[in-house]
């Protein structure tokens, strides 16, 4: 987090697992999967970029270790999809050296790491930033996530193909 900006957020991981072991005091439950939307920070760097299928790795797995959730599955939404990614050609490039990196290591997480699914989530509605979404690509987002989980609990062969998602529900 502080190589990409990000320390002064604190350390989100503990507050992940702190979380966790807070509602675990309270109520009985089952995990059924750690969603994940992040990666444009790391785009400003191409060292952070190159690293990151290997650091989410790590961190996927120290989760996983950590709460006791040795199968836990991740869902990750990103950009674009395999097919996309060959011809990608976003203007963010040029201020984002990591940007093909990150991508690449979205969809490549999928065929790497065990109970992985990649989906893309496309173009959403923005803010008036043009990055972030606003309430409507949010809520679009979110029933993704949702449409990932049950096709990944249905046992839904297609849930493995991060273009099985639909982009715009």
């Amino acid at each position: 987090a502080n190589r990409s900006g990000d320390g002064h957020k604190g350390n989100l991981y503990r507050d992940i697992t702190n979380a966790v072991a807070a509602a675990r005091q309270v109520s009985d439950f089952d995990l059924t999967g750690f969603i994940w939307k992040q990666g444009g920070k790391d785009m400003r760097s191409k060292q952070l970029g190159e690293e990151y299928l290997s650091n989410f790795q790590k961190m996927l797995t120290s989760l996983r270790r950590d709460l006791a959730a040795p199968e836990l599955p991740a869902f990750i939404a990103t950009y674009v999809t395999p097919e996309e990614f060959e011809t990608y050609n976003a203007p963010l490039k040029l201020t984002r050296p990591g940007m093909t990196a990150v991508l690449k290591a979205h969809l490549d997480a999928a065929k790497t790491i065990p109970n992985v699914v990649t989906f893309s989530h496309g173009n959403l509605p923005c803010r008036i930033d043009g990055i972030h979404f606003n309430t409507e690509g949010q809520l679009r987002l979110g029933k993704m996530y949702a449409n990932a989980v049950e096709n990944y609990y249905s046992g839904d062969e297609a849930a493995s193909n991060p273009a099985s998602v639909p982009k715009n529900q």
